[in-house]
């Protein structure tokens, strides 16, 4: 039994130091090999008779499928990517990572405010700074294709939802040229769609939920303050660690719920003061 067990070890440490090596030599190869196990988007109409509540996240990782656990809504909630409505599961077509989300999990919380469903479009990137999602980058032309698209099929979008803002802390982008940022994607976006309202999450969070950037913070309040079409969305930096994964930075399973009900709220009563966890 001593020598089985321990054949298990010797076996289990040479996989590990495989898949160590892998990941070092030959991340790609290793992400490919992770994402086997990612379910296919799958192709659905949207429902007739329904009336769609369009919803675009844009920014970063933790507005991407980059959270613990995936999960999927039944009923006519619909995902949406280049003109083409999918079931609404994890991962998001059109948006990094193969993990959770938020958007699916905002569905989850029931029909949207006024209408009868959700149709989230997500094209939010990991480690992006805002530079990356200025006009006419390829980021931006993501967000302003799906816009485009949703606005010509009569589903808004009512709600364009941005949390970035994390990589411009870690680089520590000054903070009046990143408010020139958000308000030149912003007024971009208000071209496509002048009817679309705004939720700006306030995220500035780097490598522990302690470390935030006051620049980046307020610039993101600055914006959502002096634009009429912008509300106040998330406070994300106020989610303690607890309802992190283990880097510190991204949701485990229990703070994208959180996020998403923070979001529902947000919502439902737009303001000018973040919904924060805890309050």
């Amino acid at each position: 039994m001593r020598r089985l067990i321990s054949r298990h070890k010797i076996a289990f440490a040479s996989v590990m130091m495989f898949v160590t090596l892998m990941w070092w030599k030959s991340p790609a190869i290793m992400y490919r090999w992770l994402a086997m196990t990612v379910p296919e988007p799958v192709p659905a109409p949207l429902v007739p008779n329904q009336h769609y509540l369009g919803v675009v996240f844009v920014g970063q990782s933790n507005a991407a499928n980059h959270g613990s656990a995936r999960v999927h809504v039944d009923g006519p909630d619909r995902a949406w990517h280049e003109g083409q409505s999918y079931l609404l599961q994890d991962p998001i077509p059109g948006c990094s990572g193969i993990g959770g989300s938020v958007g699916v999990r905002l569905a989850a919380m029931g029909k949207p405010p006024a209408l009868d469903a959700w149709l989230v479009a997500c094209v939010a990137q990991g480690s992006t700074s805002i530079a990356d999602w200025q006009p006419p980058s390829g980021l931006f032309e993501d967000a302003a294709r799906e816009v485009r698209e949703l606005s010509s099929r009569g589903h808004g979008p009512h709600w364009i939802i941005i949390h970035q803002g994390e990589t411009d802390a870690w680089r520590n982008t000054d903070s009046s040229t990143y408010e020139s940022g958000l308000r030149t994607l912003i007024g971009s976006l208000s071209e496509l769609a002048p009817n679309a309202r705004f939720l700006l999450c306030q995220t500035s969070v780097t490598t522990e939920p302690t470390e935030i950037h006051p620049g980046i913070r307020k610039a993101q309040e600055n914006v959502w303050s002096s634009l009429p079409q912008v509300w106040a969305g998330v406070d994300t930096d106020s989610l303690p660690r607890g309802l992190r994964s283990a880097d510190g930075v991204h949701f485990n399973a229990s703070g994208l719920t959180t996020f998403a009900s923070l979001l529902r709220k947000a919502m439902d009563v737009p303001t000018d003061r973040p919904q924060r966890y805890g309050e």
